[in-house]
């Protein structure tokens, strides 16, 4: 019964771990806002500068909305060394407000922590990893109890 119970509580980790590794995530990241006034002119893409790193440098972590219902922007590239973004899907010849919300690093004043968030899925997964194969051994070795 011990094994069983083991096996379950492995499987409502693996269950859980999306959840889980979201509030890593959240707990990792602030969000950022930031607007800009840009003009098109026969490009459809802009260039903006954040005041902030993204986080890990990714375009995921950057979403861009804008008032312009013709627009449909796009966080398309980032160059962390200039902390440039290009915006890609914007309509030609036109003037529009777009507000930049991305990620930054909450934890840029705490490295320490910063590196075992960065773990703690790795140790997570070979905990899970140990519930299961424990549940094994001992159902085998005191023959399914």
């Amino acid at each position: 019964m011990k094994s069983i119970s083991m096996i379950f509580s492995a499987a409502m980790v693996i269950l859980l771990l999306s959840a889980i590794l979201a509030g890593i995530n959240s707990f990792r990241t602030t969000d950022q806002e930031d607007s800009y006034n840009v003009t098109t002119t026969s490009d459809n893409s802009s260039i903006v500068t954040l005041s902030q790193d993204l986080f890990n440098a990714k375009t995921y972590n950057a979403s861009v909305v804008s008032n312009l219902t013709s627009d449909a922007p796009i966080a398309s590239t980032y160059a962390s060394a200039t902390k440039k973004l290009t915006i890609t899907g914007l309509t030609t010849n036109a003037s529009r407000l777009l507000t930049v919300t991305y990620k930054i690093d909450s934890l840029e004043d705490f490295p320490g922590v910063a590196q075992f968030c960065t773990v703690w899925p790795l140790l997570m997964g070979l905990g899970v990893f140990g519930l299961i194969v424990g549940g094994i051994y001992y159902a085998f070795r005191s023959g399914g109890d």
